[in-house]
């Protein structure tokens, strides 16, 4: 809890001086897209922290399975990331419904398929895991890109985009550890979801596409 105080702490100071001192002259950036780029940025994080953690069970070495979510999610994310730019109009919303919906999906079917996962060799094992996180992790690079390209206009809004997708993964990174200890790893799952949906709530009104 006091090193999620710190880190609040800090990340708000830097939050709040660009919007004081390195806007003028431009709009303040809008409630709405603060809370868009900001939850997208924490239900990244929350997931992957969720993936890592349960992957610990069919790996059984927590180093391993940082090692493969981080590397499988930033690779198929990326992959989702370019792809963005070769389509000229995607729906965000819808994009980011179809999200949710696979996040559901595979957190409740990984939750079924464990215990006869645990009974398997681990080339099926780790085969499963690629397919968890190719179309979460493809998924996930889809809504940061997408609302840069179609919501902000100028640069200094696309920066500020990007401190608050940072300082959202410092936090939830955080605030996961606790989650996780407090109510279990699978509400940590619940809590990545939950940014998303907030996410979209967030710029319904705001889309152009």
């Amino acid at each position: 809890a006091i090193v999620f105080i710190e880190a609040l702490g800090v990340a708000c100071l830097l939050l709040v001086m660009p919007i004081i001192a390195g806007t003028r002259g431009t709009s303040k950036p809008r409630i709405s897209l603060i809370m868009y780029f900001f939850c997208v940025g924490a239900g990244f994080m929350f997931v992957e922290i969720y993936f890592i953690k349960r992957f610990i069970i069919l790996v059984g070495d927590p180093v391993i399975s940082f090692m493969l979510v981080l590397a499988g999610l930033l690779f198929f994310s990326g992959l989702g990331g370019r792809w963005v730019h070769r389509k000229p109009r995607l729906n965000l919303r819808y994009t980011l419904a179809v999200l949710i919906a696979v996040l559901i999906l595979e957190a409740v079917i990984f939750e079924i398929m464990l215990p006869g996962l645990l009974k398997q060799s681990g080339v099926i094992r780790l085969s499963m895991i690629i397919l968890i996180l190719f179309p979460a992790g493809f998924l996930m690079g889809l809504p940061f890109p997408l609302a840069m390209r179609d919501l902000l206009d100028m640069p200094v809004q696309r920066a500020y985009a990007w401190a608050l997708n940072g300082c959202a993964s410092v936090l939830s990174a955080i605030a996961a550890a606790q989650v996780a200890i407090s109510w279990g790893i699978a509400h940590v799952a619940a809590a990545g979801i939950l940014a998303y949906v907030v996410a979209g709530l967030a710029i319904v009104k705001r889309l152009r596409v």
